[in-house]
């Protein structure tokens, strides 16, 4: 977990993101729920489609699935951003970038969440 300003967001106005699947067992200073005090969450297993459960949170603020760049097959990158999309999730997690032109591989997620192939250089 990190303490981080959300961009745009008015100083004083500090925000949590979780960047892993905790649910929504935890506490702050032993009082409040973790859950209360977070803006986002995302699932990090890599590969997988399965949403973190944090009471009051709207899909808008979840990621169901996760991408590691240097390892997800782009088949089932594919898959996961249009299960993304048709499932209404506001993020798709995606990690481990790797040098090099990716372009096709990229292309397999930002065709299906933004309507654009990605393009290198």
């Amino acid at each position: 977990m990190a303490d981080l300003r959300a961009p745009g967001a008015p100083p004083g106005q500090d925000h949590l993101v979780l960047r892993h699947r905790s649910g929504h067992r935890g506490t702050v200073a032993g009082h409040e729920s973790v859950g209360a005090k977070l803006d986002y969450t995302w699932n990090f297993y890599y590969g997988t489609h399965t949403a973190p459960t944090i009471p009051r949170l709207s899909r808008q603020q979840l990621s169901a699935a996760a991408v590691d760049d240097a390892g997800t097959p782009r088949k089932l990158t594919a898959d996961l951003a249009r299960r993304t999309v048709e499932d209404g999730y506001g993020v798709l997690l995606t990690y481990n970038l790797p040098d090099g032109d990716l372009g096709e591989y990229l292309s397999a997620y930002t065709t299906v969440l933004y309507g654009q192939e990605t393009r290198h250089g």
